[in-house]
């Protein structure tokens, strides 16, 4: 049988890579399509690490794969952390779905209640041009490494798993 979450995977790998090759080609004076352009590429490489996590988790018989969202989860949930041992040690997982969870997620800006005694912190709306990157230091050079782990880490995991 295969897996289901292989195509996907691929699928989301290649929108990353279509959107990573237009933006070395983007006119440099257009911040805005350079924003969106890295931001969706971004949004669509976690996308594929994550369906990559459910895909070995459905390789090694995990009940629940679509429950997996990031590495601590597959290796809690993986029998005896078989095979998996590599994905905890890899930080540029971390860091690509922290990326991603700051481009989802709008920036929260401390303000005061109406009453004026308690600080809290809730959505605002931000001028686009008062944030330069609110996803962290993301840059193209760090997106192509990004990439180029996962599709090594995905080689070799792949291939051991047609060992056993």
């Amino acid at each position: 049988m295969s897996n289901p979450y292989q195509a996907r995977v691929l699928q989301k790998l290649s929108h990353c890579r279509l959107l990573m090759q237009q933006l070395t080609q983007w006119d440099q004076f257009d911040r805005q399509g350079q924003e969106a352009l890295m931001q969706g590429a971004v949004v669509h490489l976690a996308t594929a690490c994550r369906l990559y996590l459910r895909e070995i988790a459905y390789a090694l018989n995990v009940v629940q794969a679509e429950a997996i969202f990031t590495p601590a989860d597959l290796v809690n949930a993986a029998p005896k952390g078989l095979g998996v041992a590599e994905i905890a040690t890899q930080d540029w997982i971390t860091e690509l779905l922290a990326a991603e969870r700051g481009i989802l997620n709008p920036p929260l800006v401390p303000h005061r209640d109406k009453v004026g005694r308690d600080e809290v912190s809730s959505p605002q709306i931000i001028a686009v041009d008062s944030v330069a990157q609110p996803f962290g230091e993301v840059t193209g050079e760090v997106l192509h490494r990004w990439c180029k782990a996962f599709e090594a880490l995905s080689e070799r995991q792949r291939e051991s798993f047609v060992e056993y």
